[in-house]
């Protein structure tokens, strides 16, 4: 988040590691978003399942917990129990939302919004 520029987010034998792409995206002042973490995986979505948690907490301050609609493939139930467990472990992230928008037609069905939800 804070980007214009595309981020190449894809985990590759090359040695292009997640916790070297959040490193990369902290680095240039940016903001290293876990999107969707509960997803359905490959092959249906390659990158959609949060399988870093050697990293944690790492520079990820967001986590998606609301991706589409509540009963889609996001799992978006998964994600808030997952965002629970994360807190309860003592880490400090802040829930997000969105529509997982990858065209401007996508945005006006479906715009996603940011709750303010305090921690306690």
């Amino acid at each position: 988040m804070g980007t214009r520029d595309w981020v190449d987010w894809r985990v590759r034998p090359d040695g292009n590691e997640m916790a070297r792409i959040a490193a990369q995206v902290e680095a240039r002042g940016e903001l290293f978003v876990i999107a969707h973490p509960q997803a359905v995986g490959d092959p249906y979505c390659t990158g959609c399942v949060w399988r870093y948690g050697q990293m944690m907490p790492g520079s990820a301050r967001l986590v998606e917990i609301w991706n589409e609609h509540w009963g889609s493939s996001s799992n978006n139930e998964a994600a808030l129990a997952l965002w629970y467990d994360w807190l309860n472990q003592g880490l400090r992230m802040i829930a997000t939302a969105g529509t997982d928008a990858h065209h401007t037609d996508d945005y006006a069905k479906q715009p996603g919004l940011t709750w303010s939800m305090p921690l306690n």
